[in-house]
Formats: structure tokens, sequence, C-alpha cells
């Protein structure tokens, strides 16, 4: 015998339940999360299609981002972020901001003065959809004033501004937790 399942669920979703949005399982790149919705519905049909609708606003949670299939670091995903179904289960538009720190980052490579580690953030923003989802980065050195040279900040500009820098000071900020000389790897 053959058994159909007719379904269709409104729920309002509270911080108890965890969520998790796996991106890439043979990796590992995985979201889990905590978060509210008010308005999501799951439909399926005895014909196995399904549909679901709302929007999933996260309160606290951690991307497992995974580098170049290499490395792995735990980025803390920012309260705001969201995810939002129109019909397509695997097809939801997002909008996630994430953060990882490194506590004590080597900024010699960006100005010789520099001998003790900084703080930096490095920040990932992910928007697109499930599917074909868009990353990029920006990186900060949190409670920065006046006090950070001109070699580090004008570093931090000009990476903000290129997004090759910015993808070889990303890699080298989360694997080996210094800033690179610009334009290269290593001096």
């Amino acid at each position: 015998s053959t058994f159909a399942l007719d379904l269709d669920l409104d729920m309002m979703l509270n911080t108890d339940a965890e969520m998790n949005i796996i991106f890439d399982e043979k990796i590992g790149d995985v979201m889990t999360g905590r978060g509210v919705s008010d308005n999501m519905r799951i439909i399926m049909t005895p014909d196995g299609d399904m549909s679901m609708t709302g929007r999933y606003e996260i309160t606290q949670g951690d991307y497992l981002f995974t580098y170049l299939n290499v490395v792995n670091r735990r980025f803390k995903v920012e309260q705001g972020s969201w995810l939002q179904w129109t019909g397509d289960p695997f097809d939801a538009q997002m909008d996630i901001k994430a953060t990882y720190t490194v506590e004590n980052a080597n900024l010699s490579a960006w100005d010789t003065t520099q001998t003790s580690g900084a703080k930096m953030d490095v920040k990932l923003f992910m928007n697109g959809t499930l599917q074909k989802p868009q990353i990029t980065f920006k990186v900060e050195l949190p409670g920065a004033t006046q006090s950070a040279s001109f070699g580090v900040t004008s570093a931090i500009s000009r990476m903000n501004s290129d997004p090759q820098e910015m993808s070889r000071q990303v890699f080298s900020l989360i694997v080996l937790g210094s800033v690179a000389p610009p334009g290269r790897f290593f001096g």
C-alpha cells in the first residue's frame, strides 16, 4: 500500500527551536542558530511537492565556514540576519552577517612598528539564495581610533576596496592569524 501525505502547517517559531542549514554536507559548511518567525508555512502535497513561505529572523547562531576545503572557522552570526522563503524550500533568500574574531593578529606586515598583536574582526556577508550564496568580506580593527598607524589604516582601506586583496588577507588572517604584505602572502 502507498502512503500519501497532505500537509499544511502554519507555524510560529520561537528561540526554543534550533535550525541547521547545511550549505555543503561534504565539507561541513553549516549554519546553526535560533530565531523567530510568526509566519512560517510549509505545504506538502500527496505527490511529494513541497513549498515553504515565511521569514526567519536569526537571534543567535554560528556559521562553520570552510575556506578552500582546507580550514574551517566558526563565525558568530549577528542578530538581525534572516532567511525568507517564497516557495522552493531550497531557494530561500538570505541576508546573513557573521563575525570571526582573530584575538591577537600580527600586523607587522602592514607596519613594522606594530610589535604586539591586535584584535581584528573578519566580517562575512552572505546574500543571494541558499542554492547560490554570494559571500563577501570586510575586515575591521574593532575599537581602533586615531591610535591606529597610517600603515594599518591605509592597508585596511585598500583591502576593503579590492576583492582580490580581501581574499588574500582573509585567508591569511583566518589560517595564519596574521596579515600578509599587501599584494602577496609572504614578504
